[in-house]
């Protein structure tokens, strides 16, 4: 028999094993070459929605468009400061989303150039 006393199924895991439990690689997608498209896919897309925002926020002067961007811009911290903080550099999960934010202003600037 084992020394361990029997736990409590309602208590939350210790943190090594939840740490490891919620641990998500996302360069996954990157190095399997048959999830290429689906990463192509969720760029392109999730830049299109961005850029419709940025145009709705400097065309429109939407404040709901300004309050999805601050959203998205808060988010986009947050999960930078936890990966820094967990494994003290940032990883590609912070250029995956330096590369939306890129796209998705350059294309709500582009399309509010267009919309003049």
């Amino acid at each position: 028999m084992t020394d361990e006393s029997p736990r409590d199924p309602f208590s939350p895991p210790p943190p090594e094993r939840r740490d490891a439990q919620l641990g998500f690689d996302l360069s996954l997608f990157w190095r399997d070459s048959s999830l290429w498209p689906v990463t192509f896919c969720a760029v392109v897309g999730l830049s299109a929605l961005g850029a419709w925002a940025v145009a709705m926020a400097l065309l429109q002067r939407s404040p709901f468009a300004r309050m999805a961007l601050a959203i998205a811009a808060a988010v986009t911290l947050f999960g930078m400061w936890d990966s820094r903080s967990r494994s003290g550099k940032l990883g590609g999960g912070a250029a995956l989303a330096g590369v939306l934010w890129a796209l998705s202003l350059a294309g709500g600037y582009a399309l509010t150039q267009l919309g003049d």
